[in-house]
């Protein structure tokens, strides 16, 4: 198999690895069918392809045809959908022991045009001082989820009336509200039909570089593939109008949970980390974005509200991570946003994103490899971090914790940033991002990035260890 390492036996049986010759024929099936002479489809015909996973009826994906496609794994998983619920869920009345970090963690975007590219620039940057990479999320992927507009052009109508401009990433009011009149007057109230999302294509893709790269020794054994997903009400929460998110949220809810389901058949878990992104979810803890299942008419109090609104998150964040597979990672990007540089709002202190970072450790019953909590560039005040000590995972050592205070063209205050975090939380027991991606940074911005980022990692370990599982 090349760079595809012998599958290792895990408590739910042996995966099993497929001759090359079936993952070639798998990958010309999944971007057109016709293209597979009698034999390969009959050397395939135990993986039927639903007709929206066919890139040729997707043509906002059909870049990724273009890609050399001629290794993939396909593994037999049986699916595991989390643990049982525990009777209760266990706290801490201390600061919470984490697990031990990478010295870095990448969030997911990185600017550059390939995943290869990014395998490359992230393993020469930071060599031995990353347990996950991710692909960096090229094109059309590089606008965080401004590309799932594409996934609702069977049903526009259901649309905000915006546009969006891919040379600024800004959505703006045009005439698109008079066209979307128009379709609602002809379509009416049909069936609501999604396009694949084509986060499972680009996944799978990307792995196929990934174990490339691994097999030409740029990326070390051990060190897993990195998927960066939005959470269902995120999508919904972007570009869906008012009247329209509770029935979109169903459909496209089903639609993440094939999209989870097909990549980790793909990708083996011992290689697959998947990473939810939660800016919508920190906008509606900030109460700047309205949830759509919270009742705005008066007919609750205001307490009561909140109860609705944290049982609504629960609900969503234990739903998607029952879907994911014990033996993968999982963790969670707490966001601000980055649209220009700049919050949605600025973070009082970390209440907020502790508070999301317990709810979800609350609500998903298995366990969670690792948070990500974003520092501004100004706040080197002990008030900032001192609800970080209010962080209670499920069990003590299983998470780890990364603190986005790596910020360009600031070494000096990235080592401010951290010591005042050493002092708060009692010790270095976290590694160090970004507050964001990277997918909108100049050139220039992300040399310094780099700078700053082996800087601030050469403070808190020795990155040329060989101990642990690292890039």
């Amino acid at each position: 198999m090349g760079c595809f390492p012998s599958s290792p036996r895990n408590a739910q049986g042996v995966n099993r690895l497929y001759p090359d010759q079936i993952t070639l024929t798998i990958c010309k099936m999944i971007f057109d069918d016709n293209c597979l002479t009698r034999a390969e489809k009959d050397l395939v015909k135990d993986f039927p392809l639903p007709p929206e996973y066919i890139v040729r009826d997707q043509p906002y994906m059909r870049y990724q045809s273009d890609r050399v496609l001629n290794e993939r794994p396909i593994v037999e998983q049986p699916h595991g959908a989390g643990e049982e619920p525990p009777n209760e869920i266990e706290l801490h009345p201390l600061p919470p022991k984490f697990a031990t970090p990478a010295p870095i963690h990448l969030i997911g975007s990185s600017s550059l045009l390939t995943a290869a590219a990014t395998f490359h620039q992230a393993t020469s940057a930071f060599p031995g001082a990353l347990k996950r990479i991710p692909d960096g999320e090229p094109k059309p992927r590089d606008c965080f989820i401004a590309f799932q507009i594409a996934t609702f052009s069977q049903c526009p109508w259901v649309l905000q009336p915006f546009a969006l401009y891919k040379e600024t990433g800004v959505h703006e009011k045009n005439g698109f509200e008079e066209e979307v009149q128009a379709l609602r007057a002809e379509h009416g109230e049909k069936e609501i039909r999604l396009n694949g999302s084509g986060y499972d294509i680009a996944a799978i893709a990307s792995y196929a570089e990934f174990c490339r790269a691994r097999g030409q020794g740029v990326i070390r054994a051990g060190v897993k593939f990195q998927v960066s997903l939005p959470n269902p009400h995120d999508v919904v929460a972007f570009c869906i109008r008012p009247e329209h998110q509770a029935t979109v949220e169903k459909a496209y809810e089903k639609e993440m949970i094939a999209v989870l389901k097909r990549i980790q058949k793909y990708i083996p878990s011992y290689d697959l980390a998947i990473q939810f992104d939660c800016p919508f979810a920190v906008a509606m803890l900030e109460e700047v974005f309205p949830a759509w299942w919270v009742p705005n008419d008066g007919s609750i109090s205001d307490d009561n509200k909140t109860e609705v609104l944290l049982a609504g998150l629960e609900e969503r964040f234990h739903t998607m991570a029952s879907y994911v597979h014990e033996d993968v990672d999982l963790g969670y990007h707490i966001c601000y946003g980055d649209y220009g540089h700049k919050h949605f709002i600025e973070p009082r202190n970390t209440t907020i994103s502790v508070k999301l970072a317990n709810l979800i450790h609350d609500s998903v019953y298995r366990r969670i490899d690792w948070m990500h909590i974003p520092v501004p560039i100004d706040r080197k005040d002990e008030a900032y971090y001192e609800p970080l000590n209010a962080l209670t995972p499920r069990k003590c050592g299983q998470t780890e914790l990364y603190l986005g205070l790596v910020h360009a063209y600031d070494i000096a205050g990235t080592l401010q940033r951290m010591a005042v975090a050493d002092r708060v939380l009692g010790g270095r027991c976290y590694g160090v991002a970004t507050e964001c991606g990277w997918g909108r940074m100049q050139q220039d911005e992300v040399y310094s990035t780099l700078d700053v980022m082996r800087e601030a990692a050469g403070v808190l370990f020795d990155t040329n260890t060989d101990e642990g599982n690292v890039a």
